[in-house]
């Protein structure tokens, strides 16, 4: 079976939503669609497709937040899928009576035509209140603590994730803390906040140190109380193998970390081994770390990350065909991403972190030149590659009747 190329053009922002065309197939963007707010900014409504037949809608709902008590037009089903976080739906019965249904990503609820219902999305009961301190270097997946700590509800540190991992080992080895020039002249800086998130968070984590005419930043250890993290295999001493993770990441750090601070470490795993069946290179958190196993008998609650199942070739299985992905859309994170792909040289050995610095490895695939980067490279090791007329001529001659100029503008 051959893949047919990709025709279908975004459903036209013009189109008479009324009654789409028959045997025309359209993709759908939410990003693309004009949105409505609902009882303020807690609730974002995209109506992407609404006929005299059926409505399709995007809508996103702030923690906490609340679509009240509403009555859909009779023969009106509404299947409702969540794709993050949890969401309660309220069906109150023709005797008076509610039924509560709580659906979680891939879990949809079926509501019919007619019902009188409302939505509630389950987050803040969740942590305020549990939560009174949090120290982070990237809050994008955590929407709900981000919510706490921007409003005040909690005291909150953005600190650089770099300097967290260091802090991990300087715990684990019973340092008083990290010193680096790492966050100078930033808002880390303690002149300039000290990483601190809100006006209640008060106590001070980064520290000035002059030290040989140099300027330093001190990040003070902390104790450590419980350590949560995953691996694939645990034998029955507690030996952790991570032969299906993505990355191994701090995980000996954070362990030895709690493990020396008087702490409990817990490991999740897919599966257990009997006892010295694990080959030793393959151990990755010794078992006289690990407190507690907990083995996941279910695979939608052990992910191999946020948004992914599980792929092969993220834990070196296999290595992936190169891919040739969506070119990213021109804005000021793509500039930045750009200007920052130039500093990139043949051979190169790169460490991209998360957020912003994503677009750099975004724009060296557009450019065809990840073939020529490296996370490790050692199968290129002195190779010189001189790039000249022709080089840049191989690399760039499939986009020659690319008119989309904005992805060269700086």
């Amino acid at each position: 079976m051959t893949e047919e190329p990709d025709t279908g053009d975004l459903t036209p922002p013009d189109i008479d939503h009324t009654h789409l065309p028959d045997q025309t197939m359209y993709k759908l963007a939410w990003d693309a669609v004009t949105h409505f707010e609902q009882g303020g900014e807690d609730v974002v409504t995209y109506p992407l497709v609404i006929t005299n037949e059926f409505k399709l809608l995007y809508f996103e709902m702030a923690p906490g937040a609340t679509i009240d008590w509403h009555t859909h037009t009779p023969g009106f089903d509404e299947v409702c899928l969540c794709l993050d976080g949890e969401a309660r739906y309220t069906l109150e019965q023709e005797d008076g009576s509610h039924q509560t249904v709580t659906i979680e990503p891939r879990e949809s609820v079926y509501l019919p035509g007619g019902a009188r219902h409302k939505i509630d999305a389950v987050g803040d009961e969740r942590h305020e209140g549990l939560v009174a301190k949090v120290i982070g270097g990237h809050w994008g997946l955590v929407p709900a603590l981000q919510k706490l700590a921007i409003e005040g509800r909690i005291q909150a540190w953005n600190l650089p994730q770099g300097v967290i991992s260091h802090l991990f080992r300087d715990i684990a080895a019973g340092k008083p803390g990290t010193l680096t020039r790492v966050g100078l002249g930033t808002f880390v800086d303690p002149r300039l906040g000290g990483g601190r998130i809100n006006d209640v968070t008060l106590e001070e984590r980064v520290s000035l140190l002059p030290i040989d005419g140099q300027e330093y930043l001190f990040y003070r250890a902390l104790p450590l109380q419980v350590a949560l993290l995953r691996g694939t295999t645990a034998d029955t001493l507690g030996n952790v193998s991570m032969e299906r993770e993505a990355l191994t990441l701090e995980a000996l750090a954070i362990a030895t970390a709690v493990r020396n601070s008087g702490g409990v470490v817990i490991v999740q795993v897919e599966r257990l081994a009997e006892h010295g069946t694990l080959h030793p290179k393959d151990v990755k958190i010794p078992g006289l770390l690990v407190d507690c196993v907990v083995v996941c008998e279910d695979p939608a609650h052990h992910w191999q990350t946020f948004n992914t199942a599980y792929n092969p070739a993220y834990s070196g299985e296999i290595r992936a065909p190169m891919a040739t992905p969506e070119p990213l859309p021109l804005s000021a994170r793509k500039i930045i991403a750009r200007r920052a792909a130039f500093e990139l040289r043949p051979n190169s050995v790169v460490n991209l972190g998360i957020g912003m610095p994503e677009g750099v490895g975004a724009v060296a695939s557009e450019e065809r030149l990840l073939e020529h980067l490296s996370y490790e490279a050692p199968d290129r090791d002195g190779d010189a590659i001189d790039i000249d007329a022709a080089y840049v001529d191989e690399q760039l001659s499939e986009l020659v009747g690319d008119d989309d100029l904005s992805r060269y503008i700086l």
